[in-house]
């Protein structure tokens, strides 16, 4: 079995309070000698996969681990530890508005975690963010450019309906969900502001009627 004091090939090395964006945690080379040796250990809340030089993938959820005997049989060459924890992370991502004259700006709070980590392997996801950050970008667009500026709030409730539910990125073997909060940008925000001194303006010279 792969002799836990070895080097791995990666280590992510990251605290609990961390920011995780890599799905794996560890990833080792397994030699013969080492499936004759002791069994797995690892975190609680780590999958171990394994990988053959055929390109079979064999996942092991927690707390479950290969024997001896299954370790030697199928003769793998790599183990990955897959980290099965929930994680979140906030992405800010400008949305045009109808006629793409101006932009909301979203605040978006995404939860992610691993669901298939054999699949995690075999696409070869290493960065979460980078991965999910433009598909659900794409989402968001679609349904804030059916608004206008001036309205945010049913903009915001769209974008949200979208994103519910939404499959992002089981593709890869994540489970993704998100909300999001829509605000204007600057220069939506100076736009507006341009269009109520105009009206301000505009009732100001409108003489108020008098009466006698």
């Amino acid at each position: 079995m792969p002799d836990h004091r070895k080097i791995p090939e990666w280590n992510q090395s990251a605290q609990r309070d961390s920011v995780i964006v890599d799905p794996v945690a560890v990833v080792r080379q397994v030699t013969r000698f080492d499936h004759y040796t002791r069994r797995p250990t690892t975190n609680a809340d780590r999958a171990l996969v394994f990988t053959t030089g055929s390109g079979v993938v064999d996942a092991f959820l927690p707390p479950l681990r290969p024997s001896r005997t299954e370790l030697a049989a199928r003769n793998y060459r790599a183990v990955y530890e897959i980290d099965m924890g929930i994680h979140h992370l906030s992405l800010v991502q400008q949305l045009p508005s109808r006629g793409d004259a101006f932009l909301f700006q979203a605040e978006v709070d995404v939860t992610w975690q691993v669901s298939d980590p054999a699949q995690v392997v075999r696409s070869g996801v290493r960065d979460v963010p980078a991965l999910i950050s433009p598909r659900i970008q794409s989402l968001m667009r679609n349904a804030s450019r059916r608004y206008a500026v001036e309205d945010s709030a049913d903009a915001e409730a769209a974008v949200q309906a979208q994103l519910l539910g939404a499959d992002i990125a089981s593709d890869v073997g994540l489970r993704v969900s998100c909300t999001a909060r829509l605000d204007l940008d600057a220069a939506a925000r100076a736009h507006q502001s341009r269009l109520r001194h105009i009206q301000q303006d505009k009732e100001a010279a409108v003489p108020s009627s008098s009466t006698t």
